[in-house]
Order: C-alpha cells, then structure tokens, then sequence
C-alpha cells in the first residue's frame, strides 16, 4: 500500500452505532439480496455472502435496540419503527454530526455548537447561502433559513424539534453510546474476518484513485494526510471528506467485491438501455449540454435550466448512476460539488451504438462498471 495513506486498523464505533441505527430502517442489504442476479448469484448464494453481516447485525438488533429505546429524544432524528419513506435529512444529519469530538468531555455548549454545526452543513446542502463559519443565532434566524429552503413541512419540523431539544438530543446520544459500544465490541468477532479481508484488500491497493468508480474525480493537490477507515454498516458506501487539507475516505466492507461482481455479472442490454434511457430525457439532455461547456454544480444548473434544485438533484442521480457524468471535488472549491460530462462513457455508448448492426459481441463490455451508492 502506498505509505500515503493511513489505513484505519479497527472499527470507528462511534459511526458503526449511528451506521447501525440507519441501517435497522434502511436494510440495503435486501435490495442487493433481490437482485441477486445482477452479481452472478443465486439467492441462497448472496444470503449466504451476508450471513455474518445479517447474523451480527440480528444480534445487535436484540440487545441494543431496547437500550434505544430509553432514549426518546433519539428518535427525533433517528425515526426507528415510524413509516416516513423519506429520510434524506435525517441521514444528512446524523452524518454531519462530528462523533469525533466524543473523545473529549462536552459542555452543554459543545452539545449544543455541535448539533448546529450539523444543521449548517445541511443547509449549505440544501442550497442555503451560508459562509463555512455560519452560526444559528436563534429559532427564529432558523426559521428565517428553512423558508428560504424546498424542504417540506415534516422536514423543517424535524429540524426544527432537533434544534429546540439539541442539548437534551446530544446528551442522550453520548450516553447511548457509551452503553452500547460495548456491546459492538463483545460481538465484533462474528463480523471480523470480512473486516480483516477488507482491510488486507485495501492494503494491497497502491493507487486508491485507479480502483475507484469512474463517476468519481477527486482533485486535492493540496492534501497534506490521507486516510482511510472500513465501514461495517455502510459495507457498500464510499464517503469522502475534505477538511483542513485531510483527505479522508470511509469504505464499506462489501464496497469493492459487491462491484466486482457487478462488473462482471452485469447485463450488456441491460446497462445499454439504462443509459439511453437516461438521454431520453429532455432535461436531462440539456443539463448534458450544460456540463460539456464547464463543470457545474447543482445551483448552477438549476439557475441555468430554470428548475428546483431538488428537480435537478433527480436528474444528476440518474446520469451519475449510469455514469454519463462524473463528480468533481477540488481542494478550492471543496465545499461545492461540481459535476462534468464523462467523455470516456459518452464515447464507450457512441461505439455501442455504432456496432449494433454487428451484434452486441463488439460492444459487450460496455456497461460494466462499477455502479455504487455515494454518500
């Protein structure tokens, strides 16, 4: 492995515990179990791939969520047993939360300067006009922000309620954690070989930026540190930050053998039509056109196109599923993301284009690429 990057040896716990919370809602797992088929495998194949994952993830489930329980001012943020579909804000939060200042002991004011920290960096993902430094001054300066934002009623009120209740909320977690790590660790054994293997794989890459997907560009010249930590319930998220001129990656256990295996099972026709099928999309074309003059991000292209950025928010997910565009984050601009037009994909889709009068032996490997959720 290169000796520029500092691989992380153990579990972060504090981000297995919320990763975990997620996850007992989420269960990304059975989608990849469904479609078995798209990773070369049966059914009882890929149940039998996640069977430490899901044995690991059973026992936390029995021993810790009555312990979350306890914690009623949790579920604000968390929502475990309620039907909301949508929980886009309540990972955005839960994520912006900085856990690595648990190493110190907090004062109300850190609990509550943390809690508003995370709400800020969720506002300036919504869009909001806000400098890196920005501070929440009062309920009324929050409301003030929410009204300049597309979130619905039921969001704003959970930010809302998080805001009102952010001392008693972190104080809460703190103690949540404290008792439940333990209990992470007393069980880690059922899950640490795919972590070991995991990490041995990460080990032996010499260029992270080669084996990544190629819907991803990171540029940071200036990055003085970069590390890498593996993820237990995030097993098949890529997460990258960028802060003080430290690169830092978080990867899934799964990350790279679930797209492997993606690359190599993957349907041809089925990764063809996906992509025509994303051109075949009038908005979609014309953010194409856009992104082929300069890179943009999401503001940009919904001042450009006279859209929501919600509504362009859509259409970026889908050109960055297919890869027909690609993410872009330097060291001076990197608290935007910019998105640019993926000229190798573009060209990879003309040739198959092109050959099908010749049958789709010429273009087969097109489409076989590794196609991850980024967080």
């Amino acid at each position: 492995m290169n000796n520029a990057y500092n691989i992380k040896s153990s579990p972060i716990w504090p981000y297995e515990v919320i990763h975990f919370l997620l996850e007992v809602k989420l269960e990304k797992e059975k989608e990849i179990i469904e479609n078995h088929d798209s990773f070369g495998k049966t059914k009882r194949e890929m149940e039998d791939f996640f069977h430490n994952y899901l044995e690991y993830k059973s026992i936390l489930k029995k021993e810790v969520l009555p312990i979350y329980y306890e914690y009623p001012k949790l579920d604000i943020a968390f929502k475990i047993g309620k039907d909301e579909s949508n929980q886009a804000e309540l990972v955005r939060f839960i994520k912006s939360i900085k856990v690595s200042k648990y190493d110190k002991p907090l004062s109300d004011k850190d609990r509550a300067k943390i809690v508003e920290e995370a709400i800020v960096e969720m506002l300036q993902d919504s869009f909001v006009d806000l400098e890196d430094d920005a501070e929440i001054e009062s309920l009324s300066h929050l409301l003030g922000l929410l009204e300049t934002t597309e979130k619905t009623a039921e969001e704003k009120l959970q930010l809302i309620s998080i805001y009102e209740n952010r001392c008693e909320f972190m104080l809460e977690l703190e103690e949540f954690m404290d008792r439940v790590t333990p209990i992470f660790k007393t069980h880690y054994p059922i899950i640490s070989n795919d972590f070991d293997s995991a990490l041995n794989l990460l080990k032996e890459i010499e260029n992270l930026s080669a084996v990544l997907p190629e819907a991803i560009i990171v540029d940071f010249p200036d990055a003085e540190e970069t590390n890498i930590s593996t993820g237990i319930f995030s097993f098949n998220q890529l997460s990258i930050g960028y802060n003080d001129n430290i690169l830092n990656y978080s990867i899934g256990i799964y990350f790279f053998i679930l797209g492997e295996l993606k690359k190599k099972y993957s349907s041809y026709e089925e990764a063809l039509l996906s992509s025509l099928k994303a051109l075949g999309d009038n908005t979609r074309l014309n953010i194409m056109y856009n992104l082929a003059e300069s890179p943009m991000y999401t503001q940009e292209l919904a001042e450009k196109l006279d859209l929501t950025p919600s509504t362009i928010s859509h259409h970026i997910d889908i050109l960055l599923k297919n890869e027909l565009i690609s993410i872009t984050m330097d060291a001076e601009k990197s608290k935007k993301v910019y998105y640019k037009i993926n000229k190798d994909k573009l060209k990879s889709l003309a040739l198959a284009i092109e050959s099908i009068p010749n049958g789709k032996e010429r273009s087969k490997d097109y489409g076989r690429k590794n196609q991850i959720s980024i967080s």
